[in-house]
């Protein structure tokens, strides 16, 4: 959701298209990484956002929470 409202792309975005068909996570990983750029450079905060956004998809690690006092 997260891309989506920050990008409004999510229906163009090949990472999906992998992701939905079960492809490897460095493909997944690698199509969202593609979209860190704004005004045709690459952004340190979208950078940022893009490797946060991967680690939830895949890894199911949300940003700023440790996972080792959820669980308790």
């Amino acid at each position: 959701v997260s891309f989506d409202w920050n990008t409004g792309a999510i229906h163009k975005a090949t990472w999906v298209k992998r992701w939905r068909a079960k492809a490897k996570a460095e493909l997944i990983r690698a199509g969202l990484m593609a979209w860190t750029k704004g005004g045709g450079r690459v952004l340190p905060g979208l950078k940022r956002r893009r490797a946060e956004e991967a680690a939830l998809l895949l890894e199911g690690r949300y940003a700023g929470v440790d996972t080792a006092l959820v669980l308790k």
